[in-house]
């Protein structure tokens, strides 16, 4: 699997950008695992580990199943730079911008549930002998909100095994209404996404 992340001139820049981000969230799980002086740092470790095998996923799912025979390489790259997105602006409010920019959070919330819903979306419905239309957004709805619940109950109690803030602050009694609010936002932005392009989007990484 690790070769599927090498650096090479013919892989395209787009590729070779993927594979850099894949490399660095390996590099800061080894960073946040041996430097105990910041906080949090096996917290942080987990989540960067995480955050490498959420990269590494559209590759296994393509190699390992029969959508390597149906979908072209694009399958892989749009799906891997949707996922760097999510990633990214996640991180980047760790590094600063939940407490910098007001509102951060909401856009976070909002943002990785629409591209989330884009990402199932393109998933399930690469599998056209096992799900049909109605059904993929019936699933998307009900997927993505589970994971929207579920993350807030990790943060929830995250904040009490390792002492984060994740769920809010200090002043802020209804963080987790809120997220619930901007996840089910960006869902349905997602699902009329997939509506309207889901076709042409599925078209385009067929072989």
């Amino acid at each position: 699997m690790l070769k599927h992340f090498r650096f090479s001139k013919k892989l395209g820049l787009q590729k070779n950008i993927i594979n850099l981000f894949f490399w660095f969230f390996i590099v800061q799980t080894i960073f946040y695992f041996s430097n105990q002086k910041i906080d949090h740092p096996y917290f942080l470790g987990i989540m960067s580990l995480l955050s490498a095998a959420a990269l590494a996923a559209p590759y296994l799912i393509y190699s390992l199943t029969s959508l390597h025979k149906k979908l072209n390489s694009r399958f892989l790259t749009t799906l891997e730079t949707i996922i760097i997105f999510m990633l990214l602006i996640g991180w980047l409010g760790t590094w600063g911008l939940y407490y910098a920019v007001s509102g951060y959070d909401s856009f976070v919330h909002f943002f990785t549930s629409f591209l989330g819903t884009l990402v199932v979306f393109i998933v399930i419905s690469s599998f056209k002998d096992l799900v049909n239309k109605p059904r993929i957004f019936i699933i998307l709805f009900l997927l993505i909100s589970a994971y929207g619940i579920f993350n807030e109950f990790f943060q929830h109690y995250g904040d009490r095994w390792w002492q984060t803030t994740m769920s809010g602050e200090a002043g802020q009694p209804y963080d987790s209404y809120r997220d619930v609010v901007y996840n089910t936002l960006g869902i349905f932005l997602g699902i009329a996404v997939a509506y309207l392009k889901g076709n042409t989007i599925i078209s385009r990484l067929s072989i």
